[in-house]
């Protein structure tokens, strides 16, 4: 039998189960964390290039404000906005074009 645990946190019921460590026990699959070195590089190089908290940019055609820095989500690096007429933040994935200004330049 798999072990369950339940936890209570501000209303909510949360239950976990502890499967990946039953299959590792078993001789199964063990998962590890991925590096995200890579991503907080990024992240930096975007903070100084004006993809910083407070700073105006246009996005996807809209001229919104950031609210955060950049940080990494799952498949790509995302920024939290507020648009010109919004009262409520959203969280935007940001474009390939930009991401792609952060590489490294090759020597050719």
């Amino acid at each position: 039998m798999i072990p369950v645990s339940t936890v209570a946190f501000a209303g909510l019921s949360i239950t976990l189960r502890a499967e990946f460590a039953a299959s590792a026990a078993q001789g199964g699959i063990m998962t590890s964390q991925v590096d995200r070195s890579p991503d907080r590089e990024t992240c930096s190089k975007l903070i100084s290039l004006g993809y910083a908290r407070s700073n105006r940019v246009r996005l996807y055609g809209q001229e919104v404000q950031l609210v955060s820095d950049p940080f990494p989500e799952e498949g790509g690096i995302a920024i939290e906005v507020v648009g010109q007429n919004e009262s409520v933040s959203r969280r935007m994935k940001l474009p390939l074009s930009i991401l792609q200004m952060t590489a490294k330049k090759r020597v050719a």
